[in-house]
């Protein structure tokens, strides 16, 4: 009997492995009640996990299998979701008639974290009109993606194939063993529509890039040499001896560190006043400014601006004072001064501000082009998933996943109003006295 090999496969496993956590598969709740007496009779510790329970129930039940229980029994509903990489033993009690499904229960124990080989159990009583259903299907299934260009099931998880609902396709074929072929006919229709509308949504999302265009050409700036200089002038200005750090690089610790560090100007204490000789320049204040509009580094700008010290704006002098401190051959004379006066600071930021208009109104447009990408996709592929819902056959099952579209929907139109919604952070983080 079925339950009697899945009895002796878990006695197999756990008498080799006694910590080895185990987790079995079925589609009903009622098998699953069944399997957790019969377990927990035989002296097994035993939880359960299903659509029914909330997600503190959830969260609980999965601890104590990561912790305390050695087997752990879920149905589809109940695993939707769950990364279960500490266990590598995957029981399919019941095969779900989605030959996909399989696929997705797989990936709660196969995935970024699983340090073991996953191993798969799958329990079928052979000579039945159900696995004859299930071998035709999945021949069907692995032709129909052979045509659509697509190599393996897993391809195709995050589409509606996935949610297709083969109910119909296996009762009436139950019913009428002698129709197999005809019963099929409509899921392999559907396949073959919602592969097309798959493969249609994954044109829209993709970025091209035309990568041709860096073929060839190299930088000469060497980020190992800077990052060196940075921690060796940090280390000056701290008063502290410079460590010879032999691979450096921008994974190193120290060097994360600082990188990651916040650096905004002590409008109090003394100000630097440099002198870059042979170079032509006017009297002034030179500043970097950082502009962003969100915690995302690509949405962040660091403005180079120079005004003189008749609190005249010089547009392009700011980019080539930049380009001097950047230059390792250029020489540098260093002093103190005092602070600027508040009404000085007040003034050097309005003209700063204005000069970052523009840089501000282009991180906007790119932001808002973003937002507004992000939900064009989004809104398509719901309009997909609701689509391929309507077809399913069994109401309550339909009207509950229409339901949790309907919230999806909610959530996207939620966050898209949040994102139209730009404001910009605009902090100084070196003020220098330039000197002529």
């Amino acid at each position: 009997m079925k339950v009697e090999a899945l009895t002796d496969t878990i006695d197999s496993i756990l008498n080799a492995e006694p910590d080895q956590k185990i987790i079995v598969f079925t589609e009903f709740v009622a098998t699953q009640a069944y399997l957790q007496k019969l377990l927990e009779n035989k002296g097994y510790t035993v939880f359960i996990l299903n659509g029914g329970m909330s997600i503190e129930e959830r969260n609980d039940a999965l601890r104590e299998f990561r912790e305390k229980t050695s087997i752990f029994i879920s149905t589809d509903a109940g695993g939707e979701g769950l990364n279960l990489q500490f266990s590598n033993i995957m029981i399919n009690y019941d095969l779900p008639w989605n030959p996909m499904k399989i696929e997705q229960r797989c990936g709660r124990a196969d995935r970024i974290g699983q340090k073991r080989d996953v191993h798969i159990y799958n329990f079928i009583i052979t000579d039945t009109v159900e696995n004859r259903v299930r071998e035709v299907l999945e021949e069907k299934l692995s032709v129909i993606l052979a045509e659509m260009g697509v190599d393996k099931y897993s391809d195709v998880l995050d589409s509606e194939v996935a949610e297709c609902d083969f109910t119909d396709a296996y009762m009436n074929t139950i019913a009428k063993p002698y129709k197999l072929e005809e019963s099929l006919r409509p899921i392999e229709s559907e396949m073959r529509q919602q592969l097309k509308n798959s493969n249609q949504y994954k044109e829209i999302i993709r970025e091209e890039k035309d990568l041709q265009v860096l073929v060839g050409q190299e930088s000469d700036f060497d980020v190992d040499a800077a990052l060196r200089l940075m921690l060796a002038y940090y280390n000056g200005w701290q008063g502290q001896e410079s460590t010879l750090i032999d691979r450096i690089g921008m994974t190193n610790s120290e060097i994360t560190k600082r990188l990651k560090t916040d650096i905004i100007q002590d409008r109090m204490s003394p100000i630097l006043s440099v002198g870059i000789k042979n170079f032509p320049n006017e009297e002034g204040f030179f500043m970097l400014w950082e502009l962003s509009i969100s915690d995302e580094d690509n949405s962040r700008r660091f403005v180079p601006i120079f005004v003189n010290k008749d609190f005249v704006l010089r547009p392009m002098a700011g980019k080539r004072i930049m380009e001097q401190f950047l230059d390792a051959n250029s020489r540098l004379t260093v002093s103190e001064v005092p602070n600027l006066t508040a009404e000085d600071y007040e003034t050097l930021e309005k003209i700063s501000m204005d000069f970052a208009y523009d840089t501000f109104v282009d991180l906007r447009e790119k932001q808002l082009q973003k937002n507004q990408e992000s939900y064009n996709k989004y809104m398509y592929a719901l309009q997909l998933r609701t689509e391929a819902a309507d077809h399913i056959g069994i109401d309550n099952i339909r009207k509950s996943r229409l339901l949790r579209l309907e919230r999806e929907r909610e959530e996207i139109e939620k966050s898209f109003a949040k994102g139209k919604q730009v404001y910009p952070d605009f902090r100084l983080s070196l003020l220098v006295r330039l000197e002529a």
